[in-house]
């Protein structure tokens, strides 16, 4: 064709188009348009990146048309059919959409749109797409302590091209984490439900798992983020026998619990000896068994030397120690007791140090062991703790509301043996106070004349 007349033609295309515009002739010209906005599954707007295309299935072959693109508000460019042959878009029409992404080339969403009198009146419509997607919801939220036990409830939502609910699809769901995913139950609504338990698992704070979630009726999978909280690490120990004597050939079984909500099963546990007062006899610590139940356990050999151990059990997988559990070895058994008591008089209400020490028969102090003290009268008596000297124990004795001068007699004991001692305790009331009084006295007078009134308060 002569470049000439491709030129005319585009010019008289112009013309027609502008004269459309200006005269109100597109009835005459068949021209619709058509707009709305693209959403994703859950109702969120697409963005960029989208073309919707649309095909009038009753009519074919228009002079002008044009696809729509989509905005970042999920809005899309006008749909436009123009024809200049008598072609018309009529009500009753069904004019299919498709939503393509552009990356892929996949179709994402479909939706059919029938032509009401209203949009043809009006020469345009407006359609709104949701795309194809696979929902997924969890109860009561995207978040779970990561201790093995804990669980979410997961429900998923398939919903096609066409926006209509998959009923009969199939899903499968992984977890970045390895938490465990439940049987897949299908409601038969375009909903599936299922539980996901996440494992016990050493973090800090919270992690993310991600959880791929696939439908076979879609080809698609969605990727959610579930948020795994932690949960504290906790390590106990028990000692069967925690008080030797040197010349005996005992030992002890040592456990070790490892929870993290559960039984941990899978820990490295360490358990190590040591002492304070520069002795490098702290016994040994047999080999050390996984029970298989979150229990771990080794045999312990005291030490001979005199003094105190401490046994220290810990997790090392994570990180987390028991509590010290004190092992003591005495040269002897228990077989005397001498207390002291400070200040020797307890005023009301106040309280007095005792001081206990026990002792072997050859003097040596005996340590690891539990005192009781009693009150013959209303006072009352701690509990007993250790004190700095090994074979000492600190007890406090505190008095009640004195009234008048007196004692009360404390008796402390050794339990398990027969060892008790006696202190007496001097009481005094608190000392009443003392109490200034001013007393103002005088007389009232007139002025003029001169004498006292009476009878005033």
């Amino acid at each position: 064709m002569d470049p000439i007349n491709v030129v005319r033609i585009f010019h008289s295309l112009i013309l027609v188009i502008g004269l459309t515009t200006a005269f109100g002739l597109d009835s005459v010209y068949g021209q619709f348009s058509i707009r709305g906005n693209v959403t994703e599954a859950d109702g969120t707007a697409v963005g960029v990146g989208y073309t919707v295309k649309a095909v009038n299935q009753q009519v074919s072959g228009w002079s002008i048309y044009t696809d729509g693109k989509t905005r970042v508000d999920g809005s899309y460019t006008d749909i436009t059919f123009i024809d200049f042959f008598g072609k018309t878009t009529n009500a009753g029409n069904q004019i299919v959409l498709t939503v393509i992404e552009n990356a892929t080339g996949q179709t994402k969403g479909r939706k059919v749109y029938t032509v009401t009198q209203q949009a043809v009146t009006a020469m345009r419509a407006s359609v709104d797409i949701r795309l194809s997607g696979i929902m997924a919801e969890f109860s009561p939220a995207a978040e779970v302590l990561a201790d093995g036990v804990s669980s979410l409830q997961v429900t998923v939502t398939v919903q096609d091209e066409t926006g209509e609910l998959v009923k009969d699809d199939s899903l499968t769901l992984e977890s970045a984490k390895g938490s465990v995913i439940g049987n897949v139950v299908n409601n038969g609504d375009g909903t599936y439900s299922t539980t996901y338990s996440p494992l016990s698992l050493v973090i800090s704070g919270s992690v993310a798992d991600s959880l791929t979630v696939t439908s076979s009726k879609l080809n698609q999978s969605v990727v959610e983020t579930v948020t795994l909280l932690e949960v504290p690490t906790v390590v106990t120990m028990s000692v069967s026998g925690q008080t030797f004597q040197a010349d005996e050939s005992k030992t002890s079984l040592v456990i070790v619990t490892v929870k993290r909500g559960t039984a941990v099963k899978d820990e490295t546990v360490k358990i190590t000896a040591s002492r304070t007062d520069g002795v490098s006899d702290v016994g040994s610590v047999g080999a050390i068994v996984n029970n298989g139940d979150g229990t771990y356990s080794a045999t312990y050999t005291p030490a001979k030397a005199v003094g105190q151990v401490s046994l220290l059990a810990t997790a090392e997988k994570s990180g987390v120690s028991s509590d010290p559990v004190l092992i003591t070895t005495n040269a002897g058994p228990a077989a005397n007791l001498a207390l002291v008591l400070a200040p020797e008089e307890v005023s009301s209400l106040a309280q007095g140090s005792i001081t206990a020490m026990v002792t072997d028969a050859t003097g040596n102090g005996v340590g690891g062991l539990n005192l009781s003290g009693t009150a013959a009268g209303t006072g009352t008596v701690s509990v007993s703790t250790a004190g700095e000297t090994f074979g000492s124990y600190n007890l406090t004795y505190t008095a009640s509301k004195i009234e008048e001068a007196g004692t009360d007699e404390v008796t402390v004991s050794v339990l398990t043996t027969e060892i008790s001692g006696k202190v007496t305790v001097k009481l005094t009331p608190i000392p009443p106070k003392e109490v200034w009084t001013l007393v103002i006295s005088g007389f009232v007078y007139k002025e003029r004349p001169r004498h006292p009134v009476c009878r005033l308060k």
